[in-house]
């Protein structure tokens, strides 16, 4: 079981684990704790996909495929495809090519939408390439049809520039000590390289590049601005930068690249609910959470990572509470006002300072204890 989501009050320490009080004996692990038992025991390193949940590949194929799809952002991907400006025709005319097979035109151009570039026929879904055969089109005829409207070459030309920088993020890490090696890539990343960069030679130059600019404080610090400036976090104090982890493909490469070199370290970034990044960018903290969407999170596990010294230390903070993380938000998250306006009375009432501070759970309980018996609860 993880470490964090859960309280040890009613159980008894035995051995390197508890027992209940049915007598059954329970082990909880931490994150990294849990990754290196993996892999100690089967000899691969394991990708993990949620706290204490970990997956190992046989198909190193799909190992990479997945590893990328983690990289990969919706935000920028074009919605839809516009079908193009047709002149008016009589009633009875026959139906438009473009009308016959607008289904199946829908269906290619989300494909070529998520890769962010035109598909080799190959790569068309079989059944899809079936209709087309039976409407009488050609897959080269049916991909002409998707990018005759203006609006879709922008669109894809938007989804062709997030893709080749989810690819040289996905390359950066890969670059990184302790991430997985490949003898070789998957094809369709293969294909990726070549659309996008030419080569794969060219790719991994980029690659590092990127991975070596992430160590300058000064790119760094413009990138904490950029994402501050974008409503994608805020400053806890003057040399930390605090943000919501769904929010991690949201930020710019130089971020992203960061928090995944302290993945590597840490055994993903799974688990997580905020993540801070000194402004150094070598220190980082992951912080999970009991329930994140609470007003006042209570801080349940707290993962420090250091990149310089490569070393990872995990604790439980005891009665942690995360004051004004409204700052943190997203500000375009549902909810993300109102908890902005909550933390505000926090501070009117003295309970948190402008900088976040504020007292642990065990306090705070006492504090809002006695106000709700003078004057009501702060809501």
């Amino acid at each position: 079981m993880p470490i964090g989501k859960y309280s040890f009050g009613a159980l008894r320490p035995h051995g390197d684990g508890f027992l209940t009080a049915r007598g059954t004996f329970q082990k909880y692990f931490a994150q990294q704790e849990f990754r290196d038992f993996i892999a100690e025991t089967l000899g691969e390193a394991p990708v993990a996909f949620a706290p204490v949940i970990f997956v190992v590949f046989r198909d190193k194929d799909l190992e990479q495929e997945v590893l990328f799809r983690r990289q990969v952002r919706d935000v920028t991907r074009h919605s839809g495809w516009h079908a193009p400006e047709r002149p008016s025709r009589p009633v009875n005319a026959r139906p438009q090519l473009v009308e016959r097979i607008g289904a199946e035109l829908q269906v290619l151009w989300a494909a070529i939408v998520d890769r962010g570039r035109v598909l080799d026929v190959e790569e068309i879904p079989d059944a899809l390439r079936e209709r087309l055969r039976g409407a009488n089109v050609s897959a080269a005829r049916a991909i002409d049809l998707c990018l005759s409207d203006p609006l879709n070459r922008q669109g894809l030309a938007a989804a062709a520039a997030a893709r080749k920088e989810d690819l040289l993020i996905h390359l950066a890490l890969t670059l990184f000590p302790g991430a997985p090696r490949y003898t070789t890539l998957a094809r369709s990343i293969q294909r990726d390289l070549r659309a996008f960069f030419g080569s794969h030679a060219a790719a991994i130059q980029e690659a590092n590049a990127l991975l070596f600019s992430v160590g300058k404080p000064e790119i760094v610090r413009q990138a904490v601005d950029a994402a501050v400036e974008g409503g994608l976090g805020g400053m806890r104090d003057a040399i930390t930068f605090r943000f919501y982890a769904p929010a991690l493909n949201r930020l710019g490469a130089v971020l992203r690249v960061l928090v995944g070199c302290a993945g590597i370290l840490r055994g993903g970034t799974e688990g997580a609910d905020f993540i801070d990044i000194k402004l150094d960018g070598r220190r980082f903290n992951f912080l999970a959470c009991k329930d994140a969407t609470a007003r006042l999170p209570i801080c349940s596990e707290r993962t420090r990572v250091d990149l310089t010294r490569l070393r990872v230390s995990v604790d439980q903070p005891d009665g942690m509470v995360l004051y004004l993380v409204g700052r943190f938000l997203p500000r375009d998250l549902p909810g993300t006002a109102d908890q902005i306006a909550f933390d505000r009375k926090l501070v009117a009432a003295g309970i948190a300072d402008e900088e976040g501070r504020g007292p642990r759970y065990a306090e705070l309980n006492e504090i809002l204890r006695q106000r709700r018996a003078k004057t009501g609860p702060i809501s």
